[in-house]
Protein backbone atom coordinates (compact mmCIF):
# COMPACT_ATOMS: atom_id res chain seq x y z
CA UNK A 1 0.00 0.00 0.00
CA UNK A 2 1.31 3.38 -1.04
CA UNK A 3 0.58 6.55 1.46
CA UNK A 4 1.36 9.06 -1.80
CA UNK A 5 0.24 8.04 -4.90
CA UNK A 6 1.39 10.45 -7.77
CA UNK A 7 -0.23 10.24 -11.42
CA UNK A 8 0.52 12.09 -14.77
CA UNK A 9 -0.59 11.27 -17.71
CA UNK A 10 -0.36 13.30 -20.98
CA UNK A 11 -1.92 12.31 -23.85
CA UNK A 12 -0.16 14.15 -27.17
CA UNK A 13 -1.52 10.91 -29.33
CA UNK A 14 -4.64 13.51 -30.22
CA UNK A 15 -5.06 17.07 -31.47
CA UNK A 16 -7.61 17.37 -28.85
CA UNK A 17 -7.26 19.88 -26.22
CA UNK A 18 -9.50 18.08 -23.86
CA UNK A 19 -6.63 15.66 -23.43
CA UNK A 20 -4.59 18.34 -22.20
CA UNK A 21 -6.54 18.98 -19.53
CA UNK A 22 -6.23 15.55 -17.85
CA UNK A 23 -3.31 16.76 -15.96
CA UNK A 24 -5.14 18.87 -13.07
CA UNK A 25 -3.88 21.78 -11.62
CA UNK A 26 -2.86 20.20 -8.19
CA UNK A 27 -0.38 17.70 -10.11
CA UNK A 28 1.50 20.67 -11.58
CA UNK A 29 1.74 22.88 -8.88
CA UNK A 30 3.12 19.99 -7.18
CA UNK A 31 5.68 19.04 -9.99
CA UNK A 32 6.81 23.26 -9.95
CA UNK A 33 7.11 23.35 -6.64
CA UNK A 34 9.50 20.44 -6.64
CA UNK A 35 11.99 22.05 -9.73
CA UNK A 36 11.67 24.96 -7.77
CA UNK A 37 12.81 23.73 -4.28
CA UNK A 38 15.83 22.07 -6.12
CA UNK A 39 16.88 25.34 -7.69
CA UNK A 40 16.41 27.28 -4.65
CA UNK A 41 18.22 24.54 -2.12
CA UNK A 42 21.39 25.08 -5.14
CA UNK A 43 21.30 28.59 -4.68
CA UNK A 44 21.21 29.12 -1.80
CA UNK A 45 24.36 26.76 -1.29
CA UNK A 46 26.08 28.50 -4.10
CA UNK A 47 25.33 32.05 -1.86
CA UNK A 48 26.68 30.39 1.15
CA UNK A 49 29.72 29.15 -0.18
CA UNK A 50 30.40 32.80 -1.67
CA UNK A 51 29.54 34.29 1.85
CA UNK A 52 30.90 31.74 4.68
CA UNK A 53 34.97 33.04 3.51
CA UNK A 54 34.19 36.21 4.47
CA UNK A 55 32.74 35.47 7.86
CA UNK A 56 34.61 32.50 9.04
CA UNK A 57 38.00 32.50 8.60
CA UNK A 58 38.74 28.69 9.19
CA UNK A 59 37.22 28.29 5.25
CA UNK A 60 40.14 29.81 3.80
CA UNK A 61 42.12 27.27 4.23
Amino acid sequence: MSLIQFRLSLSFSTSSMADLRSVSTKEFYWLASCFWGIITCKLVYDIKGFISPFCFKGYEN
